[in-house]
C-alpha cells in the first residue's frame, strides 16, 4: 500500500502538486480526504475546486497566484480532467513547473497515461501516486482488522470466503462488512451463514462449479452457471476476477504437487487449509500445467480487452468461456 500521502501528512511536507489516480477508489478518495484536511483543516476559504475543461481560462492560476488567508496554503481540487490521457492546455503543463509555494494543486484521475506530457510534469513538479488494486493478502488482513477493531471474529475459511463474494474492490468490500456488522451486532463472531444472510455474490463453489465445467469443456453447464451469476448481479468483469484467482490457485496447487507436497504441506505454502487444497487437488489435475498458465494468460489478455476498451466485459468473457469450452 503507497504510503506517500501519509508520509508527507505526517512530516507535514507537502509537493506542489499531486497527481492520485487509479481504479481503487476507495483508498484513492480516503487518501485525498487525508490530503485535503491536513492542507486546509476547516479552512475553505483558501480552497477551490475546478470542472474539467475550464482550467485553462485562468481561473486557476488567478486562484493559486492569490496569496493563502489565515492558513499556510492555497489548496485547488481539479477531478477527472482527463488531461492525463488526452492533450493537456500547453499553459497549465507550463505552469507545474512554477505553481506558487504557498500554493497546492491536487488532481484526481481515474486513469493517467505515464507517457503524456502532464503525467511527466508532475513527476518533475511534484508526485503521482497510484492506487491499484491492492494483492489478496493484504485485503485479507485489512478486512480481518477492520472486523477486529469492532471486536469481532472470523476464521480463516470465512475470511477467505468473504472475499471470494465481494471481489477485491474495496468500496464494495467496506459496504458488505459494514451490513456484516450491523447484523452481528450482538454476537462475537461473524459466520458462514452470516454471510449467506448478508452477501448473496459470488462464493467458491460458484467459481469451482464454473472451471470444472469448463475443464470438462461442458459449454451448456458453464453457461448455465455463468448466466446464474448474471442473475445475481453479478459483472462480468468480477466473474473473470474470480475465476483468474481461481486459475492462479489451481497453477500452484498442481505445481505443488508435481514435486510431491502432500496436502498438509501444500496448504502451508500456499496460505489455506488442507481441505481446500483437497477438494481443489482433484480439479488441478483435470489441467496440465501448460494449460493453467495458458488459461491465466488468456485471463489477463480477457482483462486487458476490458479495461482498454476494445471489448466490453459481458462479450469477452463469453467468448472466453466459449473458447474454452469448444469441442464439448
Amino acid at each position: 500500500m503507497n504510503t506517500k500521502i501519509d508520509d508527507d501528512v505526517k512530516n507535514k511536507s507537502f509537493e506542489r502538486v499531486y497527481l492520485l489516480y487509479g481504479e481503487e477508489r476507495y483508498l484513492l478518495n480516503q487518501k485525498k480526504q487525508l490530503l485535503l484536511s491536513a492542507l486546509k483543516g476547516d479552512n475553505d476559504l483558501n480552497f477551490a475546486t475546478f470542472e474539467p475543461r475550464s482550467v485553462s481560462e485562468g481561473a486557476l492560476f488567478d486562484f493559486a497566484e492569490t496569496l493563502p488567508f489565515l492558513s499556510d496554503y492555497r489548496v485547488a481540487l481539479l477531478e477527472d480532467t482527463g488531461y492525463f490521457k488526452e492533450e493537456a492546455p500547453a499553459a497549465l503543463v507550463d505552469y507545474l513547473s512554477h505553481i506558487p509555494e504557498a500554493t497546492v494543486l491536487i488532481f484526481s484521475e481515474k486513469a493517467a497515461d505515464k507517457r503524456s506530457r502532464m503525467y511527466k510534469a508532475v513527476v518533475k513538479n511534484g508526485a503521482a501516486v497510484e492506487y491499484g488494486r491492492e494483492k489478496e493478502e493484504v485485503l485479507l488482513k485489512w478486512i480481518a482488522g477492520v472486523l477486529k477493531q469492532e471486536n469481532k471474529k472470523i476464521t480463516r475459511e470465512t475470511l477467505a470466503d468473504l472475499l471470494q463474494r465481494t471481489g477485491n474492490d474495496m468500496m464494495r468490500i467496506r459496504s458488505e462488512l459494514d451490513k456484516l456488522l450491523s447484523y452481528c451486532m450482538e454476537r462475537d463472531e461473524v459466520t458462514k451463514k452470516d454471510l449467506d444472510a448478508v452477501i448473496s455474490g459470488i462464493t467458491t463453489d460458484d467459481i469451482f462449479d464454473l472451471i470444472h465445467a469448463v475443464a470438462a469443456k461442458n459449454g451448456k453447464e458453464a453457461f448455465r452457471i455463468y448466466s446464474l451469476l448474471l442473475e445475481k448481479k453479478e459483472a462480468p468483469f468480477r466473474i473473470l476476477w474470480h475465476m483468474t484467482r481461481q486459475y492462479k490457485t489451481l497453477l500452484q496447487i498442481r505445481e505443488l504437487d508435481e514435486n510431491g507436497c502432500g496436502a498438509a504441506v501444500i496448504a502451508e505454502r500456499i496460505g489455506t487449509k488442507d481441505w481446500i487444497v483437497r477438494k481443489n487437488l482433484g480439479l488441478a489435475k483435470k489441467f496440465s500445467l501448460a494449460s493453467l498458465k495458458e488459461a491465466l494468460s488468456v485471463c489477463a489478455e480477457t482483462e486487458e480487452a476490458i479495461k482498454t476498451g476494445r471489448m466490453d466485459d459481458r462479450s469477452a468473457l463469453e467468448l472466453l468461456l466459449a473458447s474454452y469450452c469448444a469441442g464439448g
